[in-house]
């Protein structure tokens, strides 16, 4: 075919392969993300609550089985950032693996920020319908108090917006997590702004259009919102980290290899490496390895060969 020509828009590595490769790690991953969120479970149970037997569990057991599941959107989300993420930067990615491979590391930390969270926004949203339907018992203490409980709201979304990012792209304590979540939520509230509003966007598609969205809008939020977030993280890593992550030699990322050896580092490496493989030893001219009792160092002169202790 003639250079030029439009057949190379199906070649191996053009736009119609890789694109095709995205879009079915996007659904790939947004399946993988409803099973082990738990969300994908939950619905089932709702829904057998509504159409079985199984409704005729008291409600005391059926909404804290239901948190029980729900919670584990925390490590499945922050998995799905971290894969997402790293796609966005280009560096080597492995879907599946990389994607179980942060939900077991993180897993127990992102499990505590998801309950956290979804308990605050259950606390508000019952605080709101429980202030709208005895309004009549507060008086004018409503309009103050609801508004209040609205901006309570905002705030946990926001965090929420940065908090799971932030867990797949760093390595801190909880606490710490919240606080600079919500640090910088708000001092880059135009980047805030705009994931919050492809979140809303995302939960319309769902709602308002088809429902069958489901299956791919999570993992497409995660990939815009990776991108958009990454602009805010860049302004708190050092200069060297960026250099790294964006230095690619040939078919060598350096950034997988620095994250590997920090993973090796923390002790989070997820293959089995041999102490000694890749050990620097020195060998004489005939391949026998010299150890350290059998060399010495010593001075040569410029202008004389022999040379002296």
């Amino acid at each position: 075919m003639a250079k030029g020509s439009g057949g190379g828009f199906f070649r191996m590595d053009g736009p119609f392969i890789r694109y095709g490769n995205l879009v079915f790690d996007f659904i790939f991953l947004n399946i993988l993300w409803l099973i082990v969120s738990g969300v994908g479970p939950a619905l089932i149970f709702l829904y057998l609550t509504s159409n079985t037997a199984v409704g005729n569990l008291p409600p005391f057991i059926v909404w804290p089985l239901i948190f029980l599941m729900i919670i584990h959107w925390g490590p499945a989300s922050t998995a799905m950032y971290y894969t997402m993420g790293k796609k966005q930067r280009g560096t080597d990615s492995y879907t599946f693996r990389d994607y179980w491979t942060s939900y077991k590391r993180e897993y127990k930390q992102a499990l505590i920020v998801a309950a956290i969270i979804t308990a605050l926004v259950g606390l508000v949203i019952y605080n709101i319908w429980f202030m709208y339907i005895n309004a009549g018992n507060f008086g004018g203490m409503v309009s103050i108090i609801i508004p209040l409980e609205a901006l309570l709201g905002v705030e946990i979304l926001f965090v929420n917006l940065y908090i799971h990012p932030m867990l797949a792209r760093f390595e801190m304590p909880t606490k710490e997590l919240f606080r600079n979540s919500f640090f910088m939520a708000n001092k880059h509230l135009p980047f805030t702004i705009l994931c919050a509003a492809v979140f809303a966007g995302a939960f319309a598609l769902i709602y308002y259009v088809h429902i069958a969205f489901i299956f791919i809008i999570v993992s497409v939020y995660c990939y815009i919102a990776a991108a958009i977030l990454e602009r805010v993280f860049k302004n708190y890593m050092p200069d060297e980290d960026l250099e790294l992550e964006q230095e690619d030699l040939g078919d060598f990322s350096i950034s997988a290899e620095r994250q590997a050896i920090i993973d090796r580092y923390l002790g989070r490496s997820t293959e089995h490496d041999d102490a000694e493989e890749g050990g620097i030893v020195l060998v004489d001219e005939e391949g026998n390895e010299i150890h350290e009792e059998d060399y010495r160092v010593v001075k040569v002169d410029k202008d004389d060969t022999t040379s002296t202790e």
